[in-house]
């Protein structure tokens, strides 16, 4: 009996782990299939939800208005040039045309100018920097005054300080030399062309460095201009009437950087206090900088104006405020177009007894079509008789 139950025992034991693992139930095939079926339902629920929520984000994103970018002139005038000579050549190859193709040419530049006024926003690409845009705000609201939008003077302005005055590129300072004699060869053009040969006025200060350069900006409107020539490190201060003052100031702040040096104050022409702030504001932006500045306290080195003469009866206020903001050695640049011949040429009448070398001639911008540009150099040393 006792050698029977021993081979029972034996039997029984067969199947036993050793006693040196852990003793773990075993699994079954259908508990190991539901396990499995199980997580794979897990998973392909947590799956579902992913594809909800990219569903949900997808719907979010699409209901959402897209916010687009503010154009940049520089690539908008080449799409307009690259279009007009298209045109261009459609005409001069199709003779026997009713001149429908030259016509709309004609019309390329005018209608990219309408159209950016009419942009809530404009940018502007710094020469040499071009990753870095001067942006300001349009406010085709504003009714009182024409300092709502960007006018085609201030592009073309801003393009030729940068390409030929203020010497920029390493091409601009080799220039300086010959216009140190009184002259500067400009380059190529946006379009192409050669540009032809212009004086530029006062050239020992202008072939300072940019940031030991000190500019007044009269009738900023939307402040494009001051804001490309703050952005290059000049010290500017622009100014406007009250009703374009506020978007003036806005777009200051929006272009504003920890390096730059710009302030927006309102100036009405003539005006004393007004004239006292703003030399006030010019020895306050240098006196906060680390660059060695001339000392020409309250006065500007390079006065900029665009679009400014339009009416008779602020032709002699303006000149008389360019005046006494100015030095012997300063610089005004004026890009105008004839909106008031009257008042044009009262200016043209009017700015010698202010100062002594008065040039104008079509700014040298091909885009530019109607542009005049009027430089005011040698400030007389006193006070006009028509003031006094």
């Amino acid at each position: 009996m006792a050698k029977g139950k021993r081979k029972r025992r034996e039997r029984g034991n067969a199947g036993a782990r050793p006693p040196c693992y852990p003793q773990v139930a075993p699994l079954s095939v259908g508990t190991t299939k539901r396990r499995r079926v199980g997580a794979q339902d897990q998973q392909h629920g947590q799956g579902n939800d992913a594809v909800a929520q990219n569903a949900t984000s997808n719907a979010m994103t699409a209901a959402k208005p897209t916010r687009a970018r503010a154009p940049v002139f520089q690539d908008r005038l080449s799409a307009a040039l690259a279009r007009r000579e298209v045109l261009q050549s459609g005409t001069a190859s199709n003779h026997t045309g009713n001149g429908d193709s030259g016509d709309e040419a004609g019309l390329c530049l005018p209608s990219f100018f309408f159209e950016l006024a009419n942009e809530a926003q404009v940018r502007y690409r710094l020469h040499g920097k071009r990753k870095r845009c001067a942006k300001v705000r349009q406010d085709t609201d504003l009714h009182d005054c024409t300092g709502g939008i960007v006018w085609e003077t201030a592009f073309g302005l801003a393009w030729y300080l940068e390409h030929h005055v203020l010497h920029l590129s390493k091409a601009g300072k080799a220039a300086a030399a010959s216009a140190a004699l009184g002259t500067v060869t400009h380059g190529a053009s946006a379009s192409g062309q050669q540009e032809t040969s212009m004086p530029c006025p006062a050239a020992a200060v202008l072939c300072r460095p940019v940031r030991e350069l000190t500019v007044l900006e009269v009738g900023a409107g939307c402040g494009l201009l001051g804001c490309v020539l703050g952005l290059h490190g000049c010290a500017t201060v622009l100014t406007e009437q009250p009703a374009a003052l506020d978007n003036l100031l806005a777009n200051v702040e929006l272009n504003r950087r920890d390096w730059t040096r710009m302030q927006a104050l309102c100036l009405s022409w003539g005006d004393k206090e007004d004239i006292s702030r703003v030399r006030a504001a010019r020895d306050s932006l240098v006196a906060a900088s680390s660059s060695s500045v001339p000392d020409t306290r309250g006065t500007f080195d390079v006065l900029v104006g665009t679009d400014v003469v339009f009416a008779d009866r602020l032709v002699q206020p303006l000149l008389d405020t360019l005046w006494q903001l100015s030095n012997t050695t300063s610089s005004v640049f004026l890009c105008l177009e004839r909106r008031c011949e009257s008042a044009h040429n009262l200016l043209l009448c009017l700015a010698p007894r202010y100062f002594a070398s008065i040039q104008h001639h079509p700014l040298p911008v091909s885009w530019a079509t109607g542009s005049e540009l009027v430089t005011l150099t040698a400030r007389n040393p006193h006070l006009p008789e028509v003031l006094q």
